[in-house]
């Protein structure tokens, strides 16, 4: 996504949240009218309590007395009991904004899940994700928002009544308590500019001490024991502990300044009202429980307007949370998710088409490959091999549709996957990938990737057994119901690296797509296990067109053509022997690959002719 994003104002994020909240709760309007009402009604009564109590006394009518102090107390009471369980219903109806269906936190899982894997996959994706997800956390921007409109609403009608109120008194003190606000506001602001200013790079350290913390955990234990670790994880902690708090310190300071300016118009404040009240009582111009009135109306009016000061500062930081939610929100996908994915003639594999690609992660990056144009035919089983950096799981990202090309175009069959509803044509893909990452569900939910009850329980199993691993399975109490790991469930079980990629190859079986991708899918496994996993590939790949990526050579002798990729070009390209015959790269890799095994079998002999071990011959199966 573009760094620069489309920004949202204060009021455009205040309307979008409360449309949002009416949506998914719609009586909260009613809600929201209540519980403004209600706070601008009880300063009023608990103001008019003293002065109607004094009133009353000083004429000696105690009767009526008890009746009025009866009334205002049932009034105050029932103002206090809409006003709680109105607050009560839209903490409900903001959390339910938030969290239940509909709400914020299901429409960004479902968007992070959904929008192409180019927006999420990059530093810069990780960074507008995470902050999008900050901003639906408990009492975060989102529902921060939400909160601090509802109060600053009800302040601003406050201050209104109250303001006119006050100026009929006497105007001088409504300008001390406006030059109060004013002042308040400007040092609020002055403090959260540089909260602002300086937040990107503290989230930044944030980052990388959560990052540090987590990696003290036990799955690091051996590497920092054995490594030393220990000093180093905790000296860097250390110094981004302390960072973080001098930031913190920084940001505390500038917070005393309010409250200093706050404390002196309030003094100010206080001696110009009683002046002039005073001075009104002892002019006959006021009675003491009108200056009573008077005084509880100046301190909620200069309460309102203080609390507003900050109020407003702190909804400009949750809009800018909520800010970052949409624009993770409305970024843009280059693929399209709408309209007909449907590829014809699948039934025998599909034929990929690299027409002159190009492609680069970043316009300020290099190019990984260049110009690159080959046909992978219906049904072909064809090996990319190549040193690191060659340009293998780049391809295979871009046949699979997680990046779009930068230049030239892809065909599945004869048709532009850019043209193609992408989520559809993902659906005729297969693909074991280098990185092992089951979900920490049950074996049958990972294997259908769908709940229990909607899996094919014998399929199921039928694709474990063909993957080598439905004998583990069985052996587990819980069976194909077991958990993987033990994050959601005690009993749950922890597979091996080998196990793992067992496991995902069920599910791409599972999948059946017409397609077939195995990225590095034996890295995890041994010669004799890859060995068996590439016979049992052979068989898979039946009536498939079939992509193998490796660094070793073990899966060449089932592929009908090679690529030896360089640099994002196809250096050399043929079958296994027609690259031997070659006596190039190709040739050179597969010469240091089989010397190695050799010196491995030569370990070995020396080894059985101690123990009387049988050896492999070479050439032999591995």
């Amino acid at each position: 996504m573009k760094k620069s994003q489309k920004k949202y104002n204060v009021f455009q994020n205040i309307a979008y949240m409360y449309k949002r909240m009416f949506k998914v709760c719609p009586g909260s309007w009613f809600q929201v009218v209540l519980n403004v009402l209600a706070r601008i009604g009880n300063p009023v009564l608990a103001s008019l309590i003293p002065s109607i109590a004094l009133s009353l006394i000083l004429k000696g009518d105690v009767v009526r007395y008890i009746w009025v102090i009866m009334l205002v107390f049932i009034a105050n009471l029932l103002l206090m009991t809409i006003e709680a369980v109105s607050k009560n219903n839209l903490y409900f109806s903001i959390t339910a904004s938030t969290n239940f269906e509909g709400g914020l936190v299901p429409s960004l899982m479902d968007k992070a899940n959904r929008t192409d894997f180019s927006n999420i996959d990059s530093h810069q994706g990780h960074r507008i994700l995470h902050k999008a997800f900050d901003a639906v956390n408990e009492w975060g921007g989102a529902m921060g928002i939400l909160d601090l409109t509802m109060d600053l609403l009800g302040n601003a009608v406050g201050i209104i009544t109250y303001g006119a109120a006050i100026c009929l008194l006497d105007w001088r003190i409504f300008v001390v308590v406006i030059a109060a606000g004013i002042s308040n506001y400007i040092l609020v602001d002055h403090a959260q500019k540089f909260f602002m200013k300086e937040r990107e790079t503290i989230l930044d350290t944030r980052a990388k001490w959560r990052y540090i913390r987590n990696h003290s955990q036990p799955e690091y234990g051996k590497d920092i024991r054995i490594y030393q670790m220990q000093d180093w994880l905790h000296d860097t902690g250390i110094k981004l502990i302390n960072k973080i708090w001098h930031f913190n310190n920084r940001c505390e300071v500038r917070w005393y300044y309010p409250t200093i300016s706050d404390q002196l118009f309030l003094v100010a404040r206080d001696l110009l009202a009683f002046f002039i009240l005073v001075s009104r009582v002892y002019a006959g111009a006021m009675t003491i429980p009108e200056m009573i009135v008077y005084t509880a109306l100046i301190a909620n009016f200069t309460n309102w307007f203080s609390f507003i000061a900050y109020k407003v500062g702190d909804t400009a930081l949750c809009s800018a949370e909520v800010s970052n939610y949409r624009e993770f929100m409305d970024s843009e996908d280059k693929f399209l998710h709408t309209g007909s994915g449907a590829i014809p003639d699948t039934e025998n594999g599909l034929e990929i088409v690299f027409d002159h690609v190009s492609f680069r992660y970043a316009d300020d990056m290099p190019w990984i490959l260049k110009d690159l144009s080959f046909t992978i035919k219906k049904g072909e089983k064809l090996a990319l091999v190549g040193n690191n950096g060659a340009g293998k799981t780049t391809i295979v990202k871009l046949i699979c549709g997680l990046y779009p090309v930068t230049e030239g175009r892809i065909l599945a069959n004869g048709i532009d996957i850019s043209t193609l509803n992408i989520d559809e044509y993902q659906k005729q893909l297969s693909v074991v990938f280098q990185e092992l990452n089951p979900l920490a569900f049950t074996v049958r939910e990972n294997v259908s990737g769908k709940e229990n009850e909607k899996s094919d329980i014998e399929l199921v199993k039928k694709c474990l057994s063909e993957a080598g691993i439905l004998e583990k399975i069985e052996k587990l109490p819980a069976k194909e119901d077991s958990y993987i790991s033990e994050q959601l469930d005690p009993d749950g079980t922890n597979f091996s690296g080998g196990e793992t990629q067992k496991l995902l190859l069920a599910r791409a079986l599972y999948k059946n797509g017409s397609i077939l991708v195995l990225d590095e899918p034996t890295s995890a496994l041994d010669a004799l296990a890859e060995s068996h996993i590439y016979s049992e590939y052979n068989k898979m790949a039946e009536n498939k067109t079939a992509l193998f990526i490796s660094h070793r050579l073990a899966s060449t002798k089932f592929c009908s053509r090679i690529f030896y990729l360089k640099q994002g070009q196809i250096l050399e390209e043929g079958t296994h022997e027609e690259l031997l015959a070659k006596n190039g790269e190709y040739a050179n890799m597969f010469e240091i690959q089989s010397h190695y095994y050799r010196e491995g079998a030569e370990a070995d002999k020396g080894d059985s002719a101690e123990t009387g071990a049988p050896v492999q011959e070479e050439g032999g199966e591995a």
